[in-house]
């Protein structure tokens, strides 16, 4: 690196430093350099020769000192504290679960790669503690009764912190195996309910018990007012993320999301803080990362929101504490030796509680933030993280739902909205609705892979919710028929999967698909010819009424689309008559082109990617 190679002389015997403007400063002789590096891969020989080297093992130092630090000052004597968590004896047989369970634990999750963002040993011990610190106050431990009947709760605490810490960043596909060994390693200790997964239940305190997430899982309200986007569904999983993400916050521990695209990262975080915000304790500042963020917006965007306390010292209103959400932490692109700029900052933030003023170099010391991120794993844009950023997170990895979790998501949501229409028809059409979608899903992504010539088949949960929102562009008093609906919804589906084929193989398969699904789950003898490509095409669309304010359109069906070819006519008139002239003829291939814009456009967060060779119109239409 050049900042590296211009230091040469300062590490020199004569420790001058040579500036580019021909200024010489001469370094005191009691001034010396020291390097912490992670390798030497931007180093050159010259660099390395004039250092004296020293190579830190992670092995030598281990788990134990951090457990015994974390336990005097958190646990025992804990001078810092008004009072002591738990007993010496307590803290005796905390240890020994420690010492009886961690290094197994470790070797499990080093054992072939097993997780999505790579982690640290200490770091997992060090979540293991944070989490055991926020289960403390639930707990309400007596330490005037003798410690054999507290023992119990201290071992469901670790259990618990365990299962969470150690096991957070695996990958869902190892999840039955960490059960096996949580088992084994626990029996003497806890006791676990037999039946599914250990993560599927959580430690009931004060209470030992270990009960499952369902009975804590509130109903959906299905409100018509509220944004698509809003709407969160609560499920085993959504449950779970929020009550570990509110106990990590509640000791100030960072945490890292990392999982699959959709699988609903940011919509869980979001929502718990913007519970936390209602309840008035907390503020948040929310921060997305692209490829092209960079260390100064994000310094401005972080101080913007902070008060200033002192001259050197920021921080959220008096009395609140701030939740700060970088959402695709690992998309900024790095720079020429490999760091990422932005991260780098937010590591400076977390290692140091600060960063220095850009114009002044003072530095400004930051009070009650803590920092919540999520990315999906590293590959298509996204940049492995640096282990020296990472370490400071408990890191867990969200799982793709299941497919009876996305009907429960996808049912709740749609059945809220066809309720609204009143009619016994369309309100059971709900179940044939979302398990035609899911299946189609699960089909397509097994049957149609990305290969290079097809690299945008990449199909995601995201889908699948972009045809429940087109379900719900219609209002459902408007539906007026179960066969309009079913329409309604082969239209959605094909617009959002079919629109990304390049080929007639592809498509036609996709529509016998289709033609399936409404004879199997709609008990319709439609063939593809009556859904697709009968007298009257199948297009739904809020264009037809010109002249209406767009608050006031209607998303139907399309009667007679003979007639688009000179509605399109008129519309380019109008165009034409206050902008630059522009030719076009609406030929078929065009019409159903526009429709499909217009479907995207009318839509909140509708973007779309047009992907064609040159000169196929694309920008004109």
């Amino acid at each position: 690196a050049l900042w590296i190679e211009n230091m040469n002389t300062v590490l020199d015997d004569n420790k001058m430093l040579c500036l580019a403007n021909g200024e010489r400063i001469k370094l005191n002789a009691k001034m010396h350099m020291l390097f912490e590096v992670q390798d030497l891969a931007v180093a050159s020989p010259a660099t390395v020769s004039r250092c004296g080297m020293v190579y830190l093992p992670p092995e030598n130092l281990g788990w134990r000192p951090c457990v015994t630090s974390w336990t005097e000052r958190n646990l025992f004597p804990a001078h810092g504290l008004e009072s002591q968590p738990l007993t010496q004896e307590l803290v005796a047989f905390l240890l020994s679960l420690f010492d009886a369970t961690i290094d197994k634990g470790l070797a499990f999750v080093r054992s072939a790669s097993r997780e999505l963002v790579p982690t640290v040993d200490s770091q997992l011990v060090d979540s293991l503690g944070a989490f055991f610190d926020s289960l403390l106050p639930q707990a309400g431990l007596d330490l005037s009764k003798p410690a054999d009947e507290l023992k119990p709760a201290v071992a469901a605490m670790y259990t618990f912190s365990y299962i969470w810490s150690i096991g957070g960043s695996i990958d869902e596909a190892h999840w039955p195996m960490f059960d096996e060994l949580v088992r084994d390693l626990f029996a003497e200790h806890t006791q676990l309910p037999n039946a599914g997964d250990v993560r599927d239940y959580y430690v009931a305190l004060p209470s030992v018990d270990f009960k499952p997430w369902t009975e804590v899982m509130h109903e959906f309200k299905f409100d018509p007012k509220a944004a698509f986007f809003s709407m969160l569904v609560p499920t085993v999983d959504t449950v779970r993320y929020s009550y570990l993400l509110e106990k990590s916050l509640s000791v100030s521990k960072p945490m890292l999301f990392t999982g699959h695209s959709g699988v609903g990262k940011s919509a869980v975080i979001s929502n718990l803080i913007s519970r936390l915000v209602d309840g008035g304790a907390w503020a948040s500042l929310p921060i997305s990362f692209s490829a092209q963020t960079s260390a100064r917006r994000t310094q401005e965007s972080i101080e913007s929101k902070l008060d200033k306390r002192k001259k050197t010292l920021l921080g959220p209103p008096p009395g609140k504490r701030m939740v700060m959400f970088v959402d695709d932490v690992n998309m900024p692109t790095l720079e020429t030796y490999g760091a990422a700029p932005p991260v780098e900052l937010l590591r400076q933030f977390l290692d140091q509680g600060g960063f220095y003023d850009r114009q002044k170099l003072f530095w400004k010391a930051i009070s009650d933030v803590v920092e919540v991120a999520a990315c999906g794993p590293p590959g298509g844009g996204r940049n492995p993280l640096t282990p020296r950023y990472v370490r400071h997170h408990t890191v867990m990895v969200m799982p793709q739902p299941s497919a009876e979790a996305m009907r429960r998501i996808f049912s709740s949501i749609v059945g809220g909205h066809l309720a609204l229409n009143g009619q016994a028809e369309i309100v059971s059409l709900t179940k044939p609705i979302i398990e035609s979608t899911v299946d189609l899903y699960q089909t397509v992504l097994r049957d149609l892979k990305p290969i290079p010539a097809k690299a945008h088949y990449t199909f995601n949960l995201r889908d699948v919710s972009k045809v429940v929102q087109g379900l719900l562009m219609v209002q459902a008093a408007h539906i007026p028929s179960a066969d309009v609906l079913i329409r309604l919804w082969c239209h959605e589906v094909t617009r959002v999967f079919a629109d990304r084929f390049i080929d007639d193989t592809d498509r036609s398969y996709f529509k016998g698909l289709v033609a399936e699904y409404c004879k199997l789950q709609f008990k319709q003898s439609w063939t593809t010819e009556d859904i697709f490509d009968g007298e009257n095409k199948l297009i739904f669309a809020d264009y037809t009424k010109p002249g209406t304010p767009r608050e006031e359109r209607k998303y139907e069906l399309v009667a007679d689309v003979s007639k688009l070819g000179p509605l399109f006519d008129s519309y380019l008139d109008e165009y034409n008559a206050e902008n630059k002239e522009m030719r076009l003829v609406f030929f078929w291939d065009a019409i159903e082109h526009i429709s499909r814009l217009c479907r995207v456009l009318r839509q909140p967060r509708g973007n779309a990617m047009l992907v064609g060779v040159g000169g196929s119109g694309k920008q004109s239409l």
